[in-house]
């Protein structure tokens, strides 16, 4: 069983995943940003740096999503995330030039060959003030040398990403109301997503 958490930065898809992983008894298949040797030095000089830090992460998400297929997991970000979200913001915003955006794209094109569809979706949404409040709080070091306008559009790439969602099963979970960190709150998503998809969360 392959889930899918997604949602914009800061809107608690690690935390979510983990929790699931928990409960479902599925590996946690985590993103590591600190992992990326390229993120802070994308963060400080993006011109530079976005392209083999964007690189690093659709490879990252791929590799996890086909261990997902094979084996089960609750994957935190997705492949499909980091080419129609992030790859394309960062060359709206000039950060990738054409070749590299064409680059990616191709990468995200075999993922899309080889990869079968995960087997549910669970998008994460709240308001962008909230977002930014949850990143300050944080306070990622990366994420504060980012422009508001950056995350901004992120999040109505992620948003426009998901109503066009066809791939899979998809729950829509305002992360703000529900609080994913109390067991009472997971209890409420495995319920939403036993009405969506009663396989992948029996009683």
């Amino acid at each position: 069983m392959h889930i899918i958490v997604a949602g914009p930065t800061g809107v608690g898809k690690t935390t979510t995943a983990g929790a699931l992983s928990t409960r479902l008894r599925l590996p946690a298949c985590l993103e590591e940003a600190r992992s990326n040797p390229f993120l802070t030095r994308f963060s400080a000089e993006p011109a530079k740096w976005a392209f083999r830090s964007q690189l690093w992460f659709l490879l990252h998400a791929m590799e996890w999503h086909g261990r997902s297929t094979a084996s089960g997991g609750v994957q935190d970000h997705s492949y499909y995330e980091a080419w129609h979200v992030f790859a394309r913001v960062q060359r709206e915003f000039g950060y990738l030039t054409s070749e590299d955006h064409q680059l990616l794209g191709h990468a995200a094109a075999v993922g899309d060959r080889i990869l079968p569809s995960p087997d549910l979706v669970i998008q994460l949404v709240a308001p962008h003030d909230v977002l930014i409040e949850r990143m300050n709080r944080r306070g990622r070091r990366y994420e504060r040398a980012l422009p508001p306008s950056y995350f901004a559009a992120l999040d109505r790439r992620q948003q426009a990403l998901f109503d066009g969602w066809t791939c899979s099963p998809i729950v829509t979970v305002d992360a703000s109301t529900m609080d994913v960190r109390s067991p009472a709150g997971i209890d409420a998503l495995i319920e939403r997503v036993r009405l969506v998809a009663p396989s992948i969360a029996p009683r």
